[in-house]
């Protein structure tokens, strides 16, 4: 069983890992591409990226759920 948790993590961060690689060429193509090009394709259009990261389960877990602290009215009196 532990085995198997292992496996699944480990195969996890490879998806992971290739989500990423896949994103950093994606950005470095973008780099390359030449100004006219760009505003052809709209890229100047698109919203500002955050870095690229990816998290573990708990600190998504951890971040949802001071987002939804915040979102939380105030407390009735």
């Amino acid at each position: 069983m532990l085995v198997n948790k292992l496996i699944n993590h480990l195969q996890r961060r490879r998806e992971l890992n290739q989500w990423l690689k896949e994103k950093r060429q994606d950005r470095y193509l973008a780099n390359q591409l030449s100004e006219h090009i760009q505003n052809d394709i709209g890229l100047h259009h698109q919203a500002n990226e955050r870095p690229l990261t990816w998290k573990t389960v708990k600190e998504e877990r951890r971040e949802q759920a001071s987002v939804g602290k915040e979102r939380a009215g105030p407390g009735s009196a």
